[in-house]
């Protein structure tokens, strides 16, 4: 019989790792900072109502500063974008050659920071199965048990799959 501790630290069978234990959302999660940007603030608020108490609840008061960093990623992108939209994709050098506009490669930089981020939260279809929010109320169960409601199903498919009465009945 190994202890909870035990399973934890070995994972699921083929070493999988087991789904993240993100903490209770708290209900106090500060405002960005002041000297954040209008678009950054704007991101920050919005990313905030989708992963804070109100939306997903994954978002603890620890997190405040990993979401600054992804709504600050979100605010380089949209400047770079307006660089691009401003002076266009290209320019021509003193020789006449076309030349890739720099702020291309900063807006690949800053799309990749955010999109990481936002996997971070969960926010993206693939990264929203991994996280799990765990509420006070909500009780883990033990492998036994989960062993136990697997052997129940089963059993009480095949019975009906193969009109069996249970051994137990008479």
């Amino acid at each position: 019989m190994k202890t909870a501790e035990q399973e934890k630290l070995q994972g699921f069978p083929g070493h999988r790792p087991k789904k993240a234990n993100i903490p209770v959302p708290d209900q106090n999660i500060p405002d960005p900072p002041k000297w954040m940007g209008r678009i950054g603030k704007r991101a920050f608020y919005d990313l905030k109502e989708v992963v804070g108490n109100t939306g997903m609840r994954v978002m603890a008061r620890s997190d405040r500063l990993a979401l600054v960093m992804v709504a600050e990623a979100f605010e380089e992108y949209r400047e770079c974008k307006k660089e691009i939209e401003k002076t266009g994709r290209y320019w021509l050098d003193a020789k006449g050659v076309s030349k890739k506009n720099s702020a291309i490669v900063d807006m690949q930089n800053a799309w990749g920071r955010v999109m990481s981020g936002l996997s971070k939260f969960g926010m993206t279809p693939y990264d929203r199965q991994k996280v799990t929010v765990l509420s006070p109320e909500k009780k883990e169960k033990t492998r036994e048990e989960l062993m136990t409601e697997k052997r129940e199903k089963a059993l009480a498919s095949a019975q009906k799959r193969y009109h069996l009465k249970a051994v137990n009945e008479s």
